[in-house]
């Protein structure tokens, strides 16, 4: 991931939401194109990463951008998802999960 998105992360690490679903998780980071997905089922790519400690992921549009680009994207375009949610979307996306647990 961009180090702009690094930089985002770290603002929010070690966080817990209250989700309607799942109850209390740990908070994920992804692009608003896979809170679409979470949304409304349909698969948009799911390009992911799990460095200390912390989820984040984003689809493949946003994956192709040019480095610039997804930087100037990524400070408005990533939003806070709860970790159940977060493997709903890399479910709908053929991508499993279960190596690996939140801390």
């Amino acid at each position: 991931m961009a180090a702009s998105v690094r930089r985002f992360v770290e603002t929010f690490r070690m966080r817990y939401l209250k989700c309607g679903t799942h109850g209390r998780q740990p908070e994920t980071y992804v692009c608003v194109h896979l809170v679409e997905t979470v949304a409304d089922g349909e698969p948009r790519g799911f390009w992911w990463s799990y460095e200390d400690g912390a989820f984040e992921a984003i689809c493949s549009v946003c994956n192709d951008l040019e480095a610039a680009a997804f930087q100037a994207a990524m400070v408005s375009q990533m939003r806070g998802l709860c970790y159940g949610c977060f493997r709903v979307a890399a479910d709908v996306n053929g991508i499993v999960l279960d190596e690996v647990t939140p801390r």
